[in-house]
């Protein structure tokens, strides 16, 4: 009898210690996936936030006889919960989106932030900002022993604060904070970052479900003009082609490409085509009105971003005159079987100058029924910008997207190149002096 009375006691006590604790934030009951809906316009998690202080309190251990340990400590954001557990969120809130049927931005096997045959540039950016956290944990430890198990069990909620930009409005159209939630029935090892985890990808989720969110990014807005009538033509020098092999001025090749942006936020490549003008992609300036140009010697200076057509996926940048002339622009176009030569900065900016051989493969067009340049030329993230040479060193074209083998990354042989000519048109930069027989009498003629 004394025995089955203790162990009647026991089961309270082990009721009452181990109850569920309350929502703190007052998370609503997770939303249906949406159905039988409409595409979406491409979408890309640009900017993720935790505006949450180092040692903020984010909650506590909870105690459970024999189940859960007694302990005073406190669960402290940037001590137990510490800020890297955000590395792997975009890829949960990306699974959340294509989960629901909306179209991310992006390829797995594209190398390179451009558009490539098969997807198309974002039309709308989503940003996401941790304003708070609470945990409610049990650590457990052993029945008998009452060691730590370092396993933990709990719940997680998480207030987030989603913005959608307009890419082609450039500004924010959309804001909504919606609280997620993670659960961990039984003690798990990590249990904190899978917590804080599941918390983030709850939210996401909720998002996803969201009628006001999908009307917003189901709306395609106006795109820009393809052709630019507003801009005054730019002209420029046309130099005289080289017609001896490539072999023959490597370093004076190398002295035209430049590096862009910087190894912490991502660089590209750009070259001259002319002493102040250096041409690359519009993802490699990533709507900058300045970026850091760091010349072959080494030197960095600010460029000024001139002109952009995102569309075609190039972008102009003026900078201060420093000696480097630019290399000869080819207007016949390069065939299918021709050598072809690509220069940049793959992988990191101490690699500029990186020169790799391969040869054109066909002519594609792309998902904005632009024609591209397909070549077996071998590049790598960084490359984006660079010129792509001729076998004598006249530029054809300049690098923007490429296919890799996942989950290595490397490149398979497949990448593209935006035609020279079509790069120019699109930024209406002309080649020599104004024709007034042709009734350009105005333009900008650069040195």
């Amino acid at each position: 009898m004394l025995f089955r009375r203790l162990a009647w006691v026991l089961a309270v006590l082990l009721a009452i210690t181990g109850c569920a604790p309350e929502d703190p934030l007052d998370t609503p009951a997770h939303a249906p996936l949406l159905r039988d809906k409409r595409p979406t316009e491409p979408i890309e998690l640009k900017e993720l936030r935790i505006d949450l202080r180092p040692g903020e309190a984010i909650g506590e251990y909870r105690w459970s006889l024999g189940l859960c340990r007694d302990t005073d400590d406190r669960l402290l954001w940037g001590s137990k919960v510490q800020a890297d557990v955000a590395d792997g969120w975009p890829l949960l809130a990306e699974r959340a989106f294509r989960d629901n049927g909306y179209r991310m931005s992006g390829d797995p096997d594209n190398l390179f932030a451009g558009v490539s045959l098969y997807t198309r540039d974002p039309t709308y950016q989503l940003g996401a900002r941790v304003v708070d956290l609470r945990m409610d944990v049990c650590d457990h430890q052993g029945w008998l022993s009452g060691a730590q198990l370092n396993v933990q069990s709990g719940k997680a909620w998480m207030r987030v604060e989603w913005s959608v930009f307009s890419v082609v409005q450039r500004r924010v159209i959309f804001t909504k904070t919606l609280t997620g939630q993670g659960i961990l029935e039984s003690g798990r090892l990590e249990g904190l970052q899978r917590l804080v985890d599941y918390a983030f990808e709850d939210s996401a989720r909720r998002l996803a479900a969201d009628e006001e969110f999908y009307a917003t990014v189901t709306q395609a807005p106006p795109r820009p003009d393809e052709v630019r009538t507003s801009w005054i033509p730019l002209h420029i020098r046309k130099w005289p082609p080289f017609e001896t092999p490539l072999t023959t001025r490597s370093e004076i090749i190398r002295e035209s490409v430049v590096s862009i942006g910087s190894e912490s936020s991502g660089h590209g490549s750009g070259f001259f085509v002319a002493p102040s003008l250096i041409l690359t992609n519009a993802h490699v300036v990533r709507g900058n009105e300045r970026v850091p140009i760091i010349f072959p010697s080494g030197r960095q200076v600010a460029g000024d971003v001139l002109r952009v057509h995102r569309p075609r996926d190039v972008a102009l940048v003026r900078v201060e005159e420093a000696g480097y002339l630019p290399l000869p622009i080819r207007t016949r176009r390069v065939e299918p079987g021709e050598d072809v030569f690509a220069v940049g900065s793959p992988f990191m900016t101490q690699l500029k100058g990186t020169i790799s051989r391969g040869s054109v493969s066909a002519y594609r067009q792309n998902s904005r029924g632009l024609r591209d340049i397909q070549a077996d030329v071998d590049t790598h993230p960084g490359n984006s910008g660079g010129p792509l040479l001729d076998r004598h060193g006249n530029i054809v074209g300049l690098t923007y997207a490429g296919f890799a083998d996942t989950p290595r990354r490397s490149s398979i042989g497949i990448n593209l190149f935006i035609p020279i000519d079509d790069a120019l048109r699109k930024l209406r930069v002309r080649l020599g002096l104004p024709d007034s027989e042709l009734g350009e009498k105005r333009g900008i003629v650069m040195p």
